[in-house]
């Protein structure tokens, strides 16, 4: 190792601490909202197609247009999904310390594979009570890949942070539309191939009282590097 490489190696805490209170500096927490509230935590399963299980807990309200993303209900970090700002936030501990990490939405489409297309049609329901009925299903096929999704009207899913995050998070991407949006909530995705098959489910719903206050955060917003960028010029 040259003594270049060691040397830059011992300053690179240094160098990132640097970084991280430089953008506190120009981090504006005036541009955020005060603090994010959330009503509702909806336990979700995801059966991959390689037979292995992710579970997680999708954070919404009643009225507001963000969700939040966790492991797990005992979890302090928790992921805010902002889709008026367009901005995703991590609310974390760092060094016993309490973080803000934010960023532009945009980053959030790097992970998706490509631009899927979905045309979905009602299915035929048969030899059932329509009374009965709580959820609807749909199904689209595009490229050899059949999606199904089953559509609730129920008060407890009715709200935009779980309309868009469900399938936001399945999906992986910010950019492709949620399907059918104005008919009701996603419940249930199915994807099947000739091959592979996968299942994400809501497995339960649990009504609460919980804020994430920015205040109680030291705000580090890398979009605010953008603008200065942007005013630098």
């Amino acid at each position: 190792m040259s003594s270049t490489t060691f040397l830059f190696g011992q300053n690179t805490p240094k160098i990132l601490s640097g970084l991280t209170d430089y953008i506190e500096t120009i981090s504006d927490k005036n541009s955020f909202p005060d603090q994010y509230h959330f009503d509702y935590a909806y336990k979700v399963t995801h059966n991959h197609s390689n037979d292995s299980i992710e579970n997680f807990i999708i954070y919404s309200a009643e009225k507001g247009n963000y969700f939040a993303l966790s492991k797990d209900l005992s979890d302090t970090e928790l992921m805010v999904f902002d889709l008026s700002k367009n901005y995703l936030i991590t609310f974390c501990s760092i060094d016993n310390n309490q973080y803000a990490i934010s960023g532009p939405l945009s980053f959030f489409d790097q992970f998706k594979v490509d631009q899927k297309v979905y045309n979905f049609t009602k299915n035929l329901e048969k030899g059932k009570d329509k009374k009965k009925i709580k959820h609807i299903s749909y199904t689209s096929s595009y490229k050899g890949v059949i999606t199904e999704i089953d559509i609730t009207n129920e008060k407890k899913f009715k709200n935009n942070g779980f309309k868009k995050g469900f399938w936001m998070i399945i999906q992986e991407s910010n950019s492709t539309p949620t399907p059918l949006i104005e008919k009701g909530s996603i419940l249930e995705i199915r994807t099947k191939t000739s091959k592979n098959q996968s299942k994400a489910s809501i497995n339960e719903v649990i009504k609460l009282d919980k804020n994430i206050i920015l205040s109680n955060y030291k705000l580090i917003d890398f979009g605010a590097l953008e603008q200065v960028k942007k005013d630098s010029l």
